[in-house]
């Protein structure tokens, strides 16, 4: 018996006996387990997924969330930089010093510092 990894076998099968994942190929001949799956599926048997609908909703809203969390921090990030731009503008303009920015704004330079390493943190594991 097999179970779906997802909402059908694009995402794979788990093979029930023993647990192991079995990734969807897209020929016979390559994938003994995969085969095994397919020899199994057409002598009329039926896989089911291992999530329930409900699970599968939630897991849908997590992927969305996952991804609408990820454009978030790049837009965060963006308007950060912008920010940093402005403040380091009126620094070279000599409009207003560091410490006076840092007056102006109590905690900014230290808070830009930790947005800095973990913008390049992020760019660093190609999230950004």
């Amino acid at each position: 018996m097999y179970k779906f990894e997802g909402a059908d076998e694009s995402t794979g099968v788990i093979r029930v006996a023993d647990g192991l994942y079995i990734a969807w190929h897209p020929d016979r001949g390559e994938n003994i387990d995969w085969d095994g799956y397919l020899d199994w599926r057409d002598a009329g048997n039926a896989a089911v997924s291992q999530y329930s609908q409900a699970e599968l909703e939630q897991k849908a809203d997590d992927d969305e969330a996952i991804v609408l969390g990820r454009d978030l921090t790049k837009q965060v990030a963006a308007l950060f930089q912008m920010q940093l731009a402005v403040f380091e503008v009126l620094q070279d303009k000599g409009v207003m010093t560091a410490n006076e920015v840092d007056a102006k704004a109590p905690g900014i330079k230290a808070l830009a510092q930790k947005w800095k390493q973990k913008l390049t943190r992020l760019r660093q594991l190609g999230r950004l």
